[in-house]
């Protein structure tokens, strides 16, 4: 069962973390990892590990084939878009606050681990104007959607698309107001500052991040799930971290989260929050293109009476208290 293939995949891995014995990795998991954006992790901690000389030279081949790919498209791709980007917004003295995957990349051992979809980045929304035109500039051009006649009340960031690098999403709000209304004040307040480029404070990563799987219904890369492993690791202020998760009305998703974060990590995440968990399974059905290759949730049906939900390609739940 592909729970299975999770809680083994993650066991692995922090057996590997935490130099423990280690079982053997097989084809299924290696193969799994792709799937979850964990190649790059697996084959980079199995190299440092004893495991890597007794693992079959088939595997052996293909995950350094796999991690020899992410590690070029970084060194080619990633890292010097990145640099550009934040060079534009340097130059011109604007202040802006890298969020989800581009931040999540400073928790690893080494950036190049981490796998992106897209350039999110947070700015003041009165900075909106002057960037979107500096990237224009740049040869972006703003990706259309029904959203953009509700700026301001629906959506919460624009889309820049380039035909030669990845897209960015410039958030002008952390959430919909409207919806997940955190306090974003706090959230510059807390930002470490280094030039016009500010760095988020571990909590309002771990924020951000937990209310991005809420949001989307648990559907979504596990990488993202080992992005919350990586900050639990820090010292986090779980009063302030409760402060925001109720503000942005994300009580019951978070005590879910809390849950299959104990079960997969077995790390118990101190809270005064109120509310009632999901019932949940893990749920995977296989798509071609786009929605595997990103994983994301091709559909969502709330079942009132069980509190279940259910999700296309990879959807976290939980069902029984136990991930199995």
């Amino acid at each position: 069962m592909n729970d299975n293939k999770i809680q083994l995949l993650f066991n692995i891995l922090l057996s590997l973390e935490k130099g423990e014995k280690t079982p053997l990795i097989t084809k299924e998991t290696a193969e799994f990892s792709i799937k979850a954006h964990l190649t790059p992790l697996l084959y980079y901690l199995l190299k440092k590990s004893t495991v890597w000389n007794e693992t079959e030279d088939l595997l052996k081949r293909g995950l350094t084939r796999e991690f020899n790919i992410f590690i070029s498209n970084y060194i080619s791709h990633v890292e010097p878009e990145l640099n550009f980007i934040y060079d534009i917004f340097e130059k011109n003295s604007i202040e802006f606050l890298p969020i989800k995957g581009i931040y999540n990349q400073t928790l690893y051992p080494e950036p190049f681990l981490r796998p992106l979809g897209d350039y999110d980045i947070f700015i003041k929304k009165n900075d909106m104007d002057n960037i979107s035109q500096l990237l224009y500039n740049e040869g972006y051009k703003i990706h259309n959607s029904p959203n953009d006649n509700f700026m301001g009340y629906i959506s919460h960031a624009k889309t820049f698309m380039h035909k030669k690098f990845l897209n960015i999403d410039l958030h002008y709000r952390i959430f919909q107001k409207w919806r997940y209304p955190v306090d974003e004040r706090k959230i510059w307040e807390n930002s470490k500052k280094i030039g016009f480029r500010r760095e988020l404070a571990p909590e309002d990563a771990f924020i951000i991040n937990a209310g991005n799987i809420i949001k989307d219904r648990f559907a979504g890369p596990l990488v993202r799930l080992w992005d919350l492993y990586y900050l639990l690791n820090k010292n986090l202020d779980y009063n302030y971290i409760d402060y925001q998760i109720e503000k942005a009305g994300l009580n019951n998703g978070y005590l879910t989260l809390i849950e299959i974060i104990d079960n997969l990590f077995n790390i118990k995440i101190k809270t005064k929050i109120k509310g009632y968990p999901l019932k949940m399974k893990l749920a995977f059905e296989k798509n071609e293109g786009e929605a595997e290759r990103y994983l994301n949730a091709l559909q969502t049906i709330g079942h009132k009476k069980n509190k279940i939900i259910y999700t296309g390609v990879y959807a976290l739940l939980k069902l029984g208290g136990k991930i199995f």
